[in-house]
């Protein structure tokens, strides 16, 4: 028997859907008028179409511009479960992004399982290597070894 989740966790979804809605609208009208150069793209679509695995690293807050800039390469982005995260979630969808919304228990050798999975299936995971709570500009350890193996 399935449990639907609280009112208050569906009334927050609902809200995180309607900003993620207007900032995706936002970022495709900003968008519009960027001049736009993306220096060495055919490396990253070559990779892609030989069927290597990505890792497309970025820091927290760093990385709302690639939303539209990078739309059509089907990345994984990772996020975690918060209000952000799933305004991160919508934002995904409306960009034709695979998103998975990690617990906050997730870590260490689960974490380091669930990548190598992920990456079996997502040839291009993108996630902050900050981690989803911190310290800001710290690179994860358990990030920097998965790219590594990369």
């Amino acid at each position: 028997m399935r449990k639907d989740p609280p009112a208050r966790t569906r009334v927050s979804s609902v809200i995180a859907n309607g900003v993620a809605a207007v900032f995706a609208f936002l970022l495709r009208s900003a968008k519009a008028s960027w001049n736009v150069e993306f220096i060495r793209r055919e490396v990253i679509q070559q990779a892609l179409d030989q069927q290597e695995r990505l890792l497309v690293a970025f820091w927290h807050g760093k990385h709302v511009s690639l939303f539209p800039l990078v739309e059509g390469f089907h990345a994984c982005i990772l996020t975690s479960r918060s209000f952000r995260g799933e305004v991160i979630a919508g934002l995904c969808r409306r960009f034709g992004y695979h998103c998975i919304i990690l617990d906050h228990h997730q870590r260490g050798r689960h974490l380091q399982e669930m990548l190598d999975e992920l990456l079996q299936t997502h040839r291009c995971l993108a996630v902050a290597v900050d981690g989803p709570l911190g310290p800001y500009h710290r690179a994860r350890f358990g990030l920097v070894r998965l790219a590594s193996r990369l």
